[in-house]
C-alpha cells in the first residue's frame, strides 16, 4: 500500500506510519458499514445472497 501511495502522492517517509494507519482505519470503517448493511440486516444466508450488491460476484460475496 505504501508503494501505491507514493505513486499517487508526494508523501514524506516520516508520514508512513500515519498513512498506513489511516488506510487501516478506513478499511475497518468500510467493513463495518458493509456488514451492517448487507450482513446483519438479514437473518439468513439465502436472503443475504438475494440482496447482495450487484457489483460483487456471488462467489466473492458468499
Amino acid at each position: 500500500m505504501w508503494e501505491y501511495v507514493l505513486e499517487k502522492y508526494d508523501v514524506p517517509y516520516a508520514a508512513k506510519t500515519w498513512v498506513l494507519k489511516a488506510i487501516g482505519n478506513a478499511y475497518k470503517v468500510h467493513k463495518c458499514r458493509f456488514k451492517k448493511k448487507h450482513f446483519y440486516a438479514y437473518k439468513d444466508n439465502k436472503t443475504r445472497l438475494m440482496n447482495r450488491p450487484k457489483n460483487i460476484p456471488v462467489d466473492d460475496f458468499s
